[in-house]
């Protein structure tokens, strides 16, 4: 009896202790209400689990409570109905699958790689499991018809397989994985209303069934999505992935719809299939041609009884209005172009998923001249860390540096810069021979040198004498340098430097040669309200391509246009930017090859405070709620962070739709972090003075530049302006004139069209499609200087160019890099005034061989010595041994040998067979034959 007693004791002891020992779960965890805990801190969720009521029904661990494992006692709460967590789980416990309540499971942020095959015993309705590391889609869902929301989102599936039993299935996420292919059978999940696609490699060519199917809504994205919208007037087969793979076929769904003020536009290429369908049974419909254009035999009075389908295919280039004749609110048109036909497109590589917002945005590195005003820019190949995640990637870079250093000069101050190509190859340490790149020997330029590294800097919007301009002509290969003296008489502004080597722009700027160069003028810059220096921050903003290795990728021939799948902005992929509550100072700098920017501000409190233009400030700031920059374009903004809270969060965002697309591909550019030191809001100038209107009578006369795309024999399309190519000059004016010049975009490309040392101000915008529209004047903060102005698509951009006191060959051109390196860039020359000639027979100040042909002489632009056998110029290997291959007994080049023949353009020989214009005395170039004695203007 007392044994027993004493057992009793003790037993009674043990349960108080435990008692007393037992976790209380609400001080560690936040219990929202008697059924919902929420672990936010470390904790042990054995402990927790153990400890939790049994009546809890939702229990998060959020990830900063790194859980490795789930507790093995969770079959204890047969309430719970939603379960949540994110740590470091590799394994699910057998003891989960025991609750019959659970509908939805949340295991986001773990490291799974597989899921058991008795999952589906639950009745879950919600599975997530975004970034884990499922390579596959867990074939253990495929059992779980009780599902209807599936997210895996940021793993790396790299496809979708059947899912006949997942009948209830509502939406599926897979945003950010390696999808590449879905299963066809996706369509008859007839609940399925939403499919997420966005960051994935999708070969689009393979999924024109998704076209139509009215069970996917708005929300349906693909890496670059086709318009799929359900019940939407116009659907679409014409994915970007799919250019160039031969004719498309355009479906458009054909339905009576509320009237659609502004109807959809099917973008197609010649030869392409329109076909309009309706699916309802006896929906009567026509198709009816509204331009008179030939669509086939269905017209007024020859309805069609659905369900049906009516084929055509596009004839010509040209902008088709059509229309049902029952239901006139019934409209749409086709916009057809010649466009890259016949050129294959690439299958472009991912980028490795790289996490955002890990590194902190750089500063890029400021050089100031020395007592001299002098400087010297070293271009060199290294290696760069673009992320923390990322190896380090080979770039070409102005001083190692990536963007290169931010040159500062003054108002009126000349500066010279020395520019050196030490492009060495890393390997060797060796002088490269030949580009990092794969460089197209279609192009002009490269059709002649093939892949050397040459490179000439530009400085873009500068005033600048036409030797210093960055011409493409002028370009130097490694091992030399070339001294640049540029004037800065200009007002303070924001420019840029990159290379502008002849049809490899494209490439070098990829690689890494681009930095910013600023004009300073303080007494401009105190009138304006700036912030001090360390609140005045350059924002460059680059898009690229990476291999996993960290390698750059670019295609090995030549595509229209190449959008990177990453951001970089100062040379780091989506950083991050910790600010204070006060203004700041940002000098906003497009450095994409194609990638056009609609920047705006994630908090709509914010505005952009755009103070000045590309080519100076505004004097009266103008808010402005976005910002279009395309390529090479900049502006000067304020953005006031006073008003906002400590820990509150912004993100520069890109509101730029792709042509071919209509979505953004890379919504968020950066992260801005606001921090609490202090307030300071900004004050604008008390006395704002603005610019006067620009006045188009200033005008002498008035030029028309028409974008054309059209076939090519060896690129199979190509860009050109007014049909005509880079050494075709034909726009000849007087120095100090003023002009009006219309820029006609035909095309559904935007045209950033640049013309070099001038200034301009956009006059206006005027609609192709219809003339009778009024004109559409600049946004306001496009009122200023510019040196750039957007063509839109169908639209005729007017601009009012001052050609400034510099006589010389330059160039214009469109700022899509890789229209530029083709031939949609051509040259122009300004010249002196011919009432300036005194006609002596002497070559002097203010005169050149177009004004004053009688005293200042042409020379052929050839030279032997220049490394080129110029045989249209009369050279050959006799002639010029050290230019043109041949020894002149077996062959000679030039002479019995063309530049066609592979002797004549053997390793380290260049040929070129096409006569170029003469040299000009006055220009203020020394080029090809001309000599002191000559002209001793230009070459003394």
């Amino acid at each position: 009896m007392a044994r027993a007693l004493m057992q009793l004791v003790l037993l009674l002891l043990v349960v108080l202790l435990e008692a007393t020992t037992a976790l209380d779960v609400c001080t560690v965890c936040d219990c929202v209400d008697s059924t919902t805990i929420l672990c936010r801190v470390p904790v042990s969720m054995t402990d927790v689990v153990q400890n939790a009521p049994l009546a809890t029904e939702k229990l998060y661990f959020a990830c900063a409570s790194e859980q490795a494992a789930v507790s093995t006692n969770i079959n204890r709460l047969v309430n719970l109905k939603r379960f949540k967590v994110c740590g470091t789980l590799t394994a699910l416990p057998e003891e989960l699958f025991t609750l019959t309540n659970l509908k939805t499971l949340e295991l986001n942020k773990n490291n799974l790689v597989t899921l058991p095959q008795n999952i589906c015993n639950l009745p879950l309705k919600n599975f997530r499991a975004k970034k884990n590391k499922f390579t596959e889609f867990p074939s253990a869902l495929l059992q779980c018809s009780t599902l209807v929301d599936i997210n895996l989102s940021g793993n790396q599936i790299t496809s979708v397989p059947d899912l006949p039993n997942l009948t209830k299935l509502y939406r599926l996420k897979l945003r950010n994985n390696m999808v590449t292919t879905l299963a066809e059978s996706l369509r008859t999940l007839t609940k399925l209303k939403r499919l997420v696609l966005e960051g994935n490699p999708l070969q689009c060519c393979s999924l024109d069934w998704l076209v139509g199917w009215t069970a996917i809504d708005t929300d349906a994205e693909c890496a670059t999505p086709p318009e799929m919208a359900g019940e939407m007037l116009a659907t679409t087969t014409a994915f970007p992935d799919c250019a160039g793979q031969g004719p498309q076929t355009h479906r458009i769904l054909w339905h009576q719809l509320p009237i659609h003020n502004s109807p959809p536009v099917i973008q197609a290429r010649v030869g392409d299939t329109i076909e309009w369908y309706w699916t309802l049974q006896f929906e009567i419909h026509t198709v009816r041609p509204l331009d008179h254009f030939d669509i086939g035999p269905n017209s007024p009075g020859n309805f069609i009884i659905g369900p049906a389908t009516y084929s055509w295919v596009v004839p010509e280039a040209g902008l088709y209005n059509f229309y049902c004749d029952i239901h006139p609110d019934m409209t749409g048109r086709i916009l057809a172009e010649v466009d890259d036909i016949g050129v294959p497109t690439p299958a472009l590589p991912s980028s490795p998923l790289l996490e955002k917002w890990v590194d902190e945005l750089p500063t890029p590195t400021d050089y100031y001249p020395d007592s001299n005003n002098r400087m010297t820019i070293e271009m060199e190949e290294v290696q760069v860390t673009l992320h923390r995640d990322l190896p380090p990637t080979t770039m070409w870079t102005y001083e190692g540096l990536f963007p290169g250093p931010t040159l500062h000069a003054q108002k009126d101050q000349a500066l010279t810069v020395t520019w050196r190509n030490n492009l060495r190859d890393l390997a060797t340490d060796q002088l490269r021979t030949h580009h990092l790149l794969p460089v197209d020997t279609c192009l002009n330029g490269p059709h002649v040198w093939r892949d050397l590294p040459r490179t000439v800097p530009h400085l873009h919007g500068a005033h600048a004498p036409s030797k210093f301009d960055g011409h493409p002509d002028y370009a130097f290969v490694p091992g030399e340098e070339r001294e640049y003296i540029y004037p800065n008489q200009q007002e303070a502004s924001t420019l840029w430097y990159h290379d502008h080597g002849m049809g490899i722009t494209r490439l070098s700027v990829y690689l890494g040669l681009a930095g910013m160069y600023i004009v300073h003028d303080q007494a401009a810059e105190d009138a304006m309200g700036l912030p001090p220096q360390a609140r005045q921050l350059p924002l460059v903003f680059t898009d690229r391509r990476f291999l996993a290795n960290g390698t750059l990728y670019y295609p090995p021939s030549y595509v229209s246009r190449l959008e990177g799948d990453v951001m970089l902005v100062n040379g780091k992929v989506f950083p991050k930017l910790t600010v204070t509550r006060k203004f700041y100072f940002f000098r906003l700098l497009n450095a994409c090859n194609s990638r056009h920017l609609n920047l705006t501000l994630s908090d709509s409190t914010l505005k952009f405070i755009v103070v000045g233009s590309e080519l100076g400030f505004l004097g009266a700031p103008v808010q402005a709620d976005f910002l279009m920059l395309g390529p090479g374009e900049r502006s000067m903004v304020i953005v006031d962070f006073s008003t906002l809270a400590a820990g509150q969060e912004v993100y520069i965002t890109n509101g730029f739709q792709l042509a071919d697309t209509g979505t953004s591909d890379i919504p968020l550019l950066l992260k801005i972090v606001v921090q609490d030191s202090g307030q300071r809001a900004y004050l604008p100038p008390a006395n704002p003075q603005p610019l006067p209107p620009p006045n188009p009578n200033a005008a002498t006369l008035i030029r028309s530049f028409t974008m054309q795309h059209e076939p090519d024999e060896c690129t199979g399309a190509r860009w050109t302006i007014n049909n005509k190519g880079f050494n075709d000059i034909t726009e000849i004016m007087v120095k100090n004139s003023v002009e009006i010049w219309d820029f006609v975009n035909p095309s559904t490309h935007v045209h950033p069209m640049h013309i070099h040392m001038i200034r301009m101000r956009i006059l206006s915008r005027i609609s192709l499609d219809d003339p009778s529209e009024t004109e559409v004047l600049p946004l306001a903060y496009e009122s200023g200087w510019e040196d750039t102005v957007l063509v839109m698509p169908r639209q005729t951009a007017r601009v009012l160019v001052y050609f400034q006191d510099m006589p010389g060959r330059y160039v214009y051109h469109c700022h899509v890099l890789e229209h530029e390196d083709q031939e949609m860039m051509r040259q122009f020359r300004v010249i002196h005034h011919p009432t300036d000639c005194n006609h002596n027979s002497i070559c002097e100040a203010n005169e050149d061989c177009f004004s004053c042909p009688n005293d200042c002489s042409r020379a052929a632009r050839s030279a032997c010595g220049n490394g080129l056998c110029e045989t249209a110029h009369g050279e050959t290997c006799q002639s010029c041994a050290q230019d043109c291959a041949g020894d002149g007994i077996n062959y000679c080049c030039g002479a019995d040998a063309t530049c066609s023949d592979p002797r004549c353009v053997a390793e380290g020989w260049y040929c070129l067979p096409e006569a170029l214009e003469p040299a000009c005395c006055g220009d203020d170039v020394c080029e090809g034959s001309e000599t002191a004695a000559q002209c001793p203007i230009d070459c003394a």
